[in-house]
């Protein structure tokens, strides 16, 4: 894994949590308070596909930083 990349791709973001597509989907980039704050189009650091056969990209930095600050809510319970 390199650990020096600029941008990230889905796989990339797989190994650098230890999560799987569906989880991260689900918890972390189709969670409604973060979705448009890490949407590229905003400023974010995820560009998130919009039509088939497109691929989501990543800034790696970025997107680490965003994981590290949200840590603790990452894991907390949600009531829905």
């Amino acid at each position: 894994m390199d650990n020096n990349k600029l941008f990230w791709n889905f796989r990339d973001l797989e190994q650098h949590t230890g999560y799987k597509y569906l989880w991260l989907t689900r918890n972390i980039l189709f969670r409604p308070e973060w979705r448009d704050k890490l949407d590229s189009n905003n400023g974010g650091p995820v560009f998130y596909p919009r039509v088939r056969g497109e691929r989501w990209k990543f800034l790696a930095e970025p997107m680490q930083q965003f994981l590290k600050e949200n840590f603790a809510d990452l894991f907390k319970e949600r009531v829905s």
